[in-house]
């Protein structure tokens, strides 16, 4: 960031308040020297606990103890500009914000009273790697409902209840359920202060890692409690900053009569892994480890099922209900508890934003509940194909670069001078692969880099790529494969292809993944594919695909295969010719038509293959026509 003093834009006449105010503790951090990469956090900080300390006086937060507060000018501005806004809201959206150098986009707020030409700008991916999407309020309602009904007709026994939130955020889920208690058990008329004090001082325990959420918590319970004098001790003592899956829970319980709330999201592997420190992500695995696939959610449910004594009840991303990395957790849940529901609430939950589609979990210590893992209903003809194919296995893999924290000086622009060309290699990404053809690589990946302390990444040896002779987009709704013939390396946005060693030929499996019918057997068994933000395909996904190997001792069997070899070939060389004409300045329109006719006779000997009947094949070109 170039930090010298220039003349200034003014700021459009369309910037709030709220962003004028915001302005101004970002040039505030620019003052106090603040380094660039710390900047978000320490907006967002500053105002947060500017909003807390005019909301709460005197609400004690030890961990703020030693934050440089705003000055009072600026504090007293922010708490007029966002009078009306939910600080828990705040937090977050204060996460898609960044300090930058000024350039033409409207959305900048100049940062004029530092005299340079920086503003502050939105960026998501602050708030994306933190996982920092709390749950809707009408979700937390409808859920701590739900998980409190076993306790709704027993007033003694809901006044001694234990609740537990091990990933407590703003602590919505934790105010929430001390509303309904609240509610359930005061008689008409004032609150009851004696009986809201003792909820918050034995009933409610929270865990965050975040100590700014830990404080915006108690502000939280405490104003929904709305009572005068001193809270009460436990505010304190049961609501604590820690990490819910290594941490011991706050207070004397060992286990609580109720888990809940919605835990963090995200993979440990793959290209949408968390930037976590290597040595913190060792400390789960061992910890929190197993065969299956590893994740954050999935370790959260591990340690709910062991705090649980009665009910848990969590939001999770669907893919826990289905996908075979998760049988295990699934076995784990359902050996020791029923289910009670299991709701699938799709993408629109959480407002847009790109997240995965979720359900909501209830299982409880009884063998009462009759609610099963969410099942995709299939037609009788699909399963009766599942039982006569077999895995991919091993003939797909994830062997991709991984960047890992190193991904800015890792891969740079395939142009960029600044590096010798003798010491990079072109490195294809997902954006280009497409069916049957692939794009020249737009990345150069060095290979001379060498990790500095804290850094990591994965590049295979060369081999490895090598055997990868067509690749699999990643971020796509069902397969893409395409030839991998413009470079050998190629990041972790692509699964690799690899040649059977049964003697059939690679190009039929090319023409299956990239058919009709696979498309539609991946789409109705596995559900994010129908996610509109960054959908997945997965190895596990893939491998549960059913691959039906021709009998080459059947004519018509024989006929078709060498039908798909043949036209995947051409497929190949037509989409070549058309790239080879575009790059020179030629004629590039393709020959669609002859594209056209070659994928359609493809579709047809897949489906001949698999021996799909009309019925079949109507409900595969049905659902295209559907899309």
């Amino acid at each position: 960031m170039n930090l010298t003093r220039a003349a200034v834009r003014p700021a459009p006449a369309s910037v709030s308040q709220r962003d004028r105010s915001l302005a101004r503790v970002a040039a505030w951090t620019i003052e106090q020297g603040v380094a660039v990469d710390e900047m978000v956090e320490t907006i967002r900080r500053a105002v947060v606990v500017a909003l807390l300390e005019s909301r709460s006086p005197g609400l004690d937060h030890p961990e703020l103890a030693d934050l440089t507060p705003v000055p009072r000018d600026i504090a007293e501005d922010l708490g007029r500009a966002f009078r009306d806004v939910e600080i828990g809201e705040l937090a977050q959206r204060l996460l898609e914000w960044e300090v930058r150098d000024a350039s033409s986009d409207i959305r900048e707020i100049p940062l004029a009273e530092t005299g340079l030409p920086l503003v502050l700008a939105p960026a998501q991916t602050a708030r994306r790697n933190r996982g920092a999407y709390f749950t809707p309020v009408p979700l937390v309602q409808a859920l701590v409902q739900r998980a409190l009904a076993p306790w709704q007709d027993d007033p003694a026994a809901l006044s001694t209840l234990t609740i537990l939130d091990p990933a407590c955020g703003d602590g919505r889920f934790l105010v929430e359920v001390a509303r309904q208690i609240w509610l359930r058990l005061e008689g008409p008329g004032s609150p009851d202060p004696t009986l809201r004090r003792r909820v918050i001082d034995r009933c409610l325990f929270g865990i965050d890692n975040d100590p700014l959420c830990v404080c915006q918590a108690r502000a939280a319970l405490w104003q929904a409690a709305g009572l005068p004098g001193e809270p009460p001790e436990g505010l304190l003592a049961h609501l604590v900053t820690a990490d819910g899956l290594l941490d011991e829970t706050p207070g004397e319980e060992s286990r609580f009569d109720l888990v809940i709330g919605n835990p963090p999201f995200g993979s440990f592997s793959g290209r949408g892994a968390l930037p976590l420190d290597p040595l913190l992500k060792q400390r789960y695995l061992e910890a929190w480890g197993g065969s299956g696939w590893e994740t954050l959610h999935g370790m959260f449910l591990k340690r709910a099922l062991e705090l649980a004594n009665h009910t848990l009840a969590l939001v999770l991303p669907t893919q826990v209900t289905h996908l075979e990395g998760y049988a295990e957790l699934r076995t784990a849940v359902t050996d020791s508890m029923s289910l009670h529901e299991v709701e699938d609430h799709g993408e629109a939950v959480f407002r847009g934003e790109a997240v995965a589609p979720v359900v909501t979990l209830i299982a409880r210590r009884d063998r009462a509940g009759a609610a099963s893992w969410v099942e995709t209903k299939l037609p009788e003809w699909v399963r009766g194909v599942r039982s006569r194919g077999e895995s991919l296995g091993r003939l797909v893999g994830d062997p991709g670069v991984h960047t890992g924290n190193c991904a800015r000086r890792l891969v740079v622009d395939i142009d960029d001078g600044e590096f010798d060309d003798g010491d990079c290699v072109g490195v294809l990404e997902g954006r280009q692969v497409h069916r049957y053809r692939c794009e020249p690589p737009a990345r150069k990946l060095r290979l001379d880099y060498e990790a500095g302390e804290g850094e990591y990444f994965t590049i295979r040896p060369l081999e490895t790529y090598r055997r990868a002779r067509f690749v699999i987009r990643q971020t796509a709704r069902f397969p893409i494969v395409g030839p991998k013939h413009t470079t050998e390396y190629f990041r972790n946005s692509l699964l690799a292809l690899f040649e059977p060693d049964n003697g059939y030929d690679i190009r039929y499996l090319v023409g299956l993944l990239n058919s009709r019918l696979l498309r539609y057997l991946y789409t109705t068994a596995v559900r994010e594919s129908d996610q509109a933000s960054f959908p997945q395909v997965k190895v596990g996904s893939l491998r549960d695909l059913p691959i039906i190997w021709p009998d080459l001792d059947d004519l018509q069997q024989r006929g078709a295969y060498e039908a798909i070899v043949a036209g995947v070939g051409r497929l190949l060389e037509l989409h070549r010719v058309v790239d080879c004409l575009t790059h020179f300045g030629g004629d590039d329109s393709p020959p669609s038509q002859e594209f056209l006719q070659l994928e359609e006779h493809i579709d047809e000997c897949v489906m001949l293959i698999y021996g799909l009947d009309q019925a079949a094949r109507e409900d595969v070109y049905s659902s295209e026509r559907g899309r």
